[in-house]
């Protein structure tokens, strides 16, 4: 299992520079939680890939972004919680 936790979701911050994604999820077992992920008006903020399975995404902030989670075709168990 992978997780990154960040300490405190205001202060702990991921920010994008490129039209690539700013967080591209490839594997299995992930989650990403207590983060503010910052993007551009044209990238993806959050990406999961396709056969990834058991993604976490919880109690992270969301700013500025084209799009906010992309999830690639999947039959995955993706969990979604707290994003503002």
């Amino acid at each position: 299992m992978k997780i990154v936790i960040g300490e405190d979701r205001d202060i702990a911050i991921i920010k994008g520079q490129t039209t690539a994604p700013v967080v591209k999820i490839g594997s299995s077992d992930v989650t990403i939680a207590g983060f503010t992920v910052i993007g551009t008006s044209t990238e993806v903020v959050i990406q999961v890939v396709s056969l990834s399975d058991n993604i976490l995404i919880s109690n992270n902030v969301i700013k500025d972004a084209g799009y906010g989670i992309s999830l690639l075709p999947t039959t995955s168990e993706v969990t979604i919680t707290t994003i503002r």
